[in-house]
């Protein structure tokens, strides 16, 4: 079992080395792929739709709901001296 963990941001920027660095885990049935996105604060449209296909082809992915993504995001902009 290959499991990943990601934190911060998932963007286009990170999606080849991560797709690529899967890739192997996703060849066996079932997949032998976890992606854990509880450290997750954003994800842009290209990093939902690498989720979509990493999901359709079998991993398991653990994610924060929605509005603890958003919670955290207001407790890092309220670290960085931002107003909410």
């Amino acid at each position: 079992m290959l499991n990943v963990r990601i934190a911060g941001r998932l963007g286009m920027a990170d999606l080849g080395r991560l797709e690529h660095a899967c890739a192997p885990a996703l060849t066996s049935q079932p997949s032998n792929l976890e992606l854990d996105l509880r450290g997750v604060t954003h994800i842009d449209a290209a990093g939902d739709a690498f989720l979509e296909r990493m999901s359709q082809r079998g991993a398991r992915i653990t994610a924060l709901p929605p509005s603890e993504i958003q919670a955290e995001r207001i407790r890092s902009l309220k670290r960085n001296g931002n107003e909410v």
